[in-house]
C-alpha cells in the first residue's frame, strides 16, 4: 500500500480543503526513516499513565481549543473510534502519525489542527500548532525508559474553529485578440484612418512584421496582455508558437471545446496597412485551433484568435 504525505502550514484562520473521509488507516514506511513534524514535541509524563488531555495543553499553552476528539485507542492496527468526517488521520508502523484536514466537519463548520497527543507506554509527546495546521506528518510518542521508540497507544486532537473558505465564483469572458509588431498595443495597425482630430476610426486590429526569433505581445480587447507570438524561421518556412497568459484560453463553446477556427493567420509580401479593416473569416494562411502551426514564409502576418479570460469574484 503506498501513501504519499503532503506538509502544509497554513495561517489560523485560513483553510484549503483536499478531499477525505475521516479515515484512520495503516501503512509503512519500510527502510525509509519517518519524516520529522513541523514542530518539536513536549514531553508529558503526568496524568494517569501519562494521558494528557485538551483542556490540559490549552491551559499550558495560554489558549482555548473549540472541539476535541477526545483519545482513540489504537488496538491491533486500528483506532477503537471513528475520527470526523474532515479529518484523515494514517498510522505508519504501529508508530508515526499523520493527519490532514480535508473538508468541514459533521457539524458544518470548519477547523485547523491545534495539539495532537500521542501517548505510547507511560508518556506522551504533545504537538502545538500555535497557528492550526492543516496536515503533518511524523508525529510520535516519546522514546521509552530503554531508549526504544515506544509504539501508538491512543491518539487525542484538539482544534481551532476558523472561517471556511469561500469559493469563487468565475466566469470566462470573450474578447478577440490580435498580435502586434512588439510590446505596445495598437501598432501596427491594418486601418491607419484617422478623423479631424487625428483619431484612429478603423478597428484595432494588428499585425506584425517578420524577423527571425522575433517574439510580439498578443493583446486581447486593444489593450489586454493575453500572451506572446513568437516567430521563428525553419528550413524556410516559419514556426509560430502562441503562448497564452495564465487564466486566458481560446474560446471554447457550452460543452467546452475549443471553437471552430478560433486560430487565424494571413501572410503578407507587403504590409496590409491601408484604409480598410481586416476580415479574418477570409484568413487563408492558416484556420485551425492550434497554437503552434508552421506555416509559408511572409514579410508580414496578421494573427487573430478568438480567447476568453478568466473573471472571477
Amino acid at each position: 500500500m503506498a501513501f504519499s504525505f503532503i506538509l502544509v502550514s497554513c495561517e489560523k484562520d485560513k483553510l484549503d480543503f483536499a478531499t477525505g473521509d475521516g479515515s484512520g488507516e495503516f501503512a509503512t514506511f519500510g527502510e525509509t526513516f519517518p519524516p520529522d513534524p513541523m514542530v518539536d514535541p513536549v514531553k508529558y509524563e503526568t496524568g494517569a499513565g501519562g494521558n494528557v488531555t485538551c483542556e490540559e495543553v490549552a491551559e499550558d499553552n495560554s489558549t482555548e481549543f473549540d472541539l476535541s476528539t477526545g483519545r482513540l485507542n489504537w488496538e491491533d492496527g486500528e483506532f477503537d473510534g471513528s475520527w470526523p468526517v474532515g479529518l484523515s488521520v494514517t498510522v505508519t508502523d504501529d508508530t508515526y502519525v499523520s493527519f490532514e484536514i480535508t473538508g468541514p466537519f459533521e457539524d458544518g463548520k470548519c477547523y485547523l489542527v491545534g495539539a495532537v497527543i500521542v501517548k505510547g507506554s507511560n508518556a506522551a509527546n504533545v504537538y502545538y500548532y500555535a497557528d492550526g495546521a492543516d496536515s503533518d506528518e511524523g508525529l510520535r510518542s516519546p522514546l521509552n525508559t530503554g531508549g526504544q521508540q515506544s509504539e501508538l497507544s491512543n491518539l487525542t486532537f484538539c482544534f481551532f474553529e476558523v472561517e471556511c473558505p469561500v469559493d469563487e465564483e468565475c466566469e470566462w469572458i470573450g474578447e478577440t485578440a490580435w498580435a502586434a509588431n512588439g510590446d505596445e498595443p495598437g501598432y501596427l495597425r491594418y486601418n491607419i484612418t484617422t478623423n479631424s482630430r487625428g483619431n484612429y476610426t478603423g478597428n484595432w486590429a494588428t499585425f506584425a512584421e517578420f524577423a527571425d526569433k522575433k517574439e510580439v505581445t498578443l493583446f486581447a480587447g486593444q489593450t489586454l496582455e493575453a500572451g506572446t507570438v513568437l516567430f521563428e524561421e525553419i528550413n524556410g518556412d516559419v514556426k509560430i508558437t502562441i503562448t497564452l497568459n495564465e487564466g486566458w484560453r481560446l474560446e471554447e463553446d457550452e460543452y467546452g471545446e475549443v471553437v471552430s477556427e478560433a486560430v487565424k493567420i494571413q501572410g503578407y509580401n507587403e504590409s496590409p496597412q491601408g484604409y480598410e479593416n481586416p476580415s479574418p473569416g477570409l484568413f487563408t494562411t492558416y484556420k485551425g485551433e492550434e497554437l503552434v502551426v508552421t506555416v509559408d514564409k511572409y514579410d508580414f502576418y496578421g494573427v487573430h484568435l478568438n480567447v476568453q479570460w478568466q473573471k472571477c469574484e
